[in-house]
């Protein structure tokens, strides 16, 4: 089982990453993820520690109830290209993503009408720029695509 400290602005916090699901999250009992308990595991194991300073992002925060719910909405299409992505998502969920119609960095929050489904090519392509509206976002990231396509 491997360790990490990370410093969260001035809060030095420890976390685990379960053997189970992979997940990286606070040290814990239990697997907010998949339950898997870790009390066994920790005495069976050496502790591994990695100091790394990092800084809370919108993605520590939101929750796979949120995550669900903005795909279902969205019916697992992007909303950008129109890709369907719920295969994807079954097959490796990193694939299947969400964006800020108004980025995070820009001000936008983390509420769910500002939050679309996004397939991580579209939102590679659009990153944290910021647009006046959201058909102008789509506008860019379908000419970068095509452009791509050409090349």
């Amino acid at each position: 089982m491997n360790y990490k400290q990370v410093l969260f602005g001035r809060i030095l916090t420890k976390q685990v990453e379960c053997p189970k699901c992979l997940e990286w999250q606070f040290d814990s009992p239990k697997c907010s993820e998949c339950g898997f308990d870790f009390s066994k595991e920790k005495e069976l194991s050496q502790e591994k520690t990695e100091y790394r300073s990092e800084m809370p992002t919108w993605r520590d925060k939101i929750k796979d109830s949120i995550k669900n719910k903005v795909y279902e909405r969205d019916e697992y299409v992007c909303q950008y290209c129109g890709l369907w992505c719920y295969e994807n998502w079954i097959d490796d969920n990193r694939k299947l993503t969400l964006d800020h119609i108004i980025p995070f960095v820009g001000g936008g929050t983390k509420d769910i009408d500002n939050l679309v489904t996004c397939c991580l090519e579209c939102n590679m392509i659009k990153n944290d720029k910021h647009f006046k509206s959201f058909d102008e976002a789509r506008e860019f990231i379908l000419n970068r695509k095509k452009n791509y396509e050409k090349l």
